[in-house]
C-alpha cells in the first residue's frame, strides 16, 4: 500500500496567545502546519513544535490539536526517501527556533523590513519552525521552489506551495 502524505494546517484545541498572534499576523484561520503520513495503516504527524520537532501518532496528536485544513498530496517518486527525509529533519534538529518565528513575524508586520528579514538565515537547519519543516519536505519530495530561504517562508507561502503542487 502506498504511503499517503498530507499537509495539515491546524490549531491547538486550547489556542495560546502565541497561536492567536500567529493567526492575526498571517491573516489565517490556523497557526500551525505539519506533514501527516499513513505508514502501514497508522497515521503519524511530523511537526516542529517547542521544544523539539517530533514525529507523533495521529491518535495522540489529535487530542490536543484540531485540523482546520488538510491537503492530500499526489504520490511522490520515492516514498521511502520522503519518509526518511522527514525522519532526518526531525533527528538532525537541535530544537525549535523561537528567534526565527519572531523574525518572520517582523517581516510580515512591516513590509519594509520584510526584504531584510528574508535575507537573515538564523539557524542553518539546526533549529526549525513548522513552516520550515513542511517547506523542506515539499522542496525535497515535490521539487517545489520557494524562491527564498526556508528560514523565511510563512504559513501562506506553504499554503500556496501546496495548492500549486495539487494543481500540477
Amino acid at each position: 500500500m502506498p504511503t499517503i502524505f498530507s499537509v495539515v494546517f491546524s490549531n491547538r484545541r486550547k489556542l495560546t496567545l502565541l497561536g492567536k498572534l500567529i493567526m492575526k499576523i498571517e491573516g489565517t484561520r490556523y497557526s500551525h502546519a505539519s506533514v501527516m503520513t499513513k505508514l502501514e495503516g497508522e497515521f503519524f504527524i511530523y511537526e516542529a513544535v517547542w521544544p523539539m520537532p517530533r514525529q507523533i501518532r495521529y491518535i495522540d496528536w489529535i487530542k490536543t490539536n484540531e485540523i482546520i485544513e488538510e491537503y492530500t498530496l499526489p504520490p511522490v517518486k520515492s516514498e521511502v526517501t520522503s519518509v526518511a527525509y522527514l525522519h532526518k529533519l526531525i533527528d538532525d534538529a537541535q530544537g525549535y527556533s523561537i528567534a526565527q518565528l519572531f523574525l518572520n513575524a517582523i517581516g510580515l508586520i512591516n513590509k519594509h523590513l520584510n526584504k531584510w528579514a528574508g535575507t537573515v538565515i538564523l539557524n542553518h537547519e539546526k533549529y526549525l519552525v513548522c513552516t520550515e519543516l513542511v517547506g523542506r519536505f515539499l522542496e525535497d519530495s515535490y521539487n517545489y521552489d520557494f524562491h527564498e530561504h526556508e528560514d523565511s517562508i510563512d504559513l501562506l507561502d506553504v499554503a500556496t506551495a501546496v495548492r500549486k503542487i495539487l494543481n500540477g
